[in-house]
């Protein structure tokens, strides 16, 4: 779509910057690399995708601890790129890391930490594990309510349940 071209546009010229300025390793960049990494998704761009979630994560991992936030959310995202090409294990993997990653957070992830066990429990879906499926779902709705996410979230959960 256009928005994804212009978006895509925008954080390659962002990257583009950074780079030619000596800051090719700035968090920003890696920022924008995991942004366009997600319009890439969106088209089904995936290896171009894969390449800017690998470069995001040598970013993060280079200039923030291995329990960073960031790193979680780019292991999320890797999990959605595993997702939308059919890799149940590769995505399963992922989304198992990032929740790692949120859980080791001291607070404020929560919301995060249920995102994942979504996907992890979508995956097993998949894969005809019901029963870890709906533990994975229900432990999501059970954080999503408690932590005041939003209708739409509760509504969500309820639908992976289902």
């Amino acid at each position: 779509s256009d928005v994804s071209d212009k978006s895509i546009e925008c954080f390659t010229e962002m990257i583009r910057v950074y780079t030619e300025n000596g800051e090719a390793t700035h968090t920003n960049v890696a920022n924008a690399l995991i942004h366009k990494a997600t319009a890439l998704i969106d088209r089904s761009e995936y290896d171009e995708a894969g390449a800017d979630i690998d470069e995001a994560l040598k970013i993060y991992k280079s200039s923030l601890s291995n329990e960073a936030v960031e790193i979680g959310k780019a292991m999320l995202l890797y999990g959605t790129l595993h997702d939308a090409q059919n890799k149940n294990d590769d995505a399963m993997a992922a989304f198992n890391e990032a929740l790692d990653i949120f859980r080791d957070t001291s607070t404020g992830e929560e919301l995060n930490v249920s995102l994942a066990l979504s996907n992890i429990g979508i995956i097993h879906a998949r894969k005809a594990e019901f029963g870890e499926a709906v533990d994975k779902c229900k432990q999501a709705l059970e954080i999503r309510k408690m932590h005041e996410g939003s209708d739409h979230d509760v509504a969500e959960s309820l639908f992976n349940i289902g």
